[in-house]
């Protein structure tokens, strides 16, 4: 019974930091590469075909999380605790990924390096 309240505890933390941190983050992301796609199609006409492409690297990332929050809450509606370890971990792949394509100066948690050489 603990160890299922300590894995319920997770997946709400889980959830609820994808919403309200990391979501918001990738939307911000995606609305200043769209932005700066447009400003540079605007101005001088010149290729955006890299940008373009980080931009739909980070929308499809952005969809995988968003999906993978629905299916947590779906399991942790369900009581299934099983069901909520292997839907936190599908969580973590597309937010690991948005890691290393939103801007630092976005990304609202530490990374891993600056964990790693935090002192």
């Amino acid at each position: 019974e603990g160890y299922q309240r300590v894995v319920l505890i997770e997946a709400r933390c889980a959830v609820t930091i994808a919403k309200t941190l990391i979501a918001p983050a990738c939307i911000s992301a995606q609305s200043e590469l769209a932005d700066s796609i447009k400003a540079v199609k605007e101005v001088s006409g010149g290729s955006v075909s890299g940008v373009l492409a980080l931009l739909n690297d980070i929308c499809a990332q952005t969809e995988v999380m968003l999906a993978a929050i629905k299916t947590l809450e779906a399991k942790i509606n369900e009581g299934d605790v099983s069901g909520m370890i292997e839907a936190t971990q599908a969580l973590r792949t597309p937010v690991d990924e948005l890691e290393g394509l939103i801007p630092d100066y976005l990304w609202p948690l530490p990374s891993y390096a600056e964990m790693l050489f935090m002192m």
